[in-house]
């Protein structure tokens, strides 16, 4: 078995992504063990901000709450004692073993995961950059974004009729101008 991990690890040849779920807030201690035993893991995380006693706190969550993904070929790797190991509830299960991820999954979550392990969909997606509308009312218009929200909407500057107009949209109906 390898060692973890490079978010961009792909699968050889019988070896495939698996849902496991941790204990209760035990995502890390979940981790930490894994790696101990040599499996290869993925755990994305994300930047959240949050009031709490009326302050802003920001600070790293699981991008999946209690779920994690390993890498093992079920016909080599000792795959049952995932299940007995500190911090890991269960593997998800099917009706014949784990349940296997499809690849592709992984592959677009690893492609939005940068090498500290932070998941950022819309890293592309900075204030100033132009965009060109492709859904909706506006479309082919170009415009600057100016913001993002956490609701997936996107605030945009455009250029209609002389004159800048401020608007928002949702971020699916945006692409980066090429």
């Amino acid at each position: 078995m390898t060692t973890p991990i490079d978010v961009n690890v792909r699968p050889a040849a019988g070896r495939g992504w698996y849902v496991f779920r941790s204990v209760a807030r035990g995502e890390g201690l979940a981790e930490a063990n894994l790696t101990k035993q040599g499996f290869v893991h993925f755990l994305p995380k994300v930047i959240v901000t949050k009031r709490h006693a009326r302050r802003y706190i920001t600070q790293k969550e699981w991008l999946f709450p209690r779920y994690g993904f390993l890498l093992m070929d079920l016909s080599r790797d000792r795959w049952r004692s995932v299940n007995g190991t500190y911090g890991v509830d269960q593997l998800v299960m099917g009706l014949d073993g784990p349940q296997r991820v499809p690849t592709r999954v992984i592959e677009n979550l690893q492609a939005a995961t940068g090498p500290d392990g932070l998941f950022s969909p819309d890293a592309e997606l900075l204030p100033g950059v132009t965009v060109r509308v492709r859904q909706g009312p506006l479309t082919g218009t170009l415009g600057v974004l100016q913001n993002l929200d956490g609701r997936g909407r996107v605030e945009l500057l455009l250029d209609l009729m002389n004159s800048q107009v401020r608007t928002t949209v949702a971020r699916e109906w945006i692409e980066i101008k090429a």
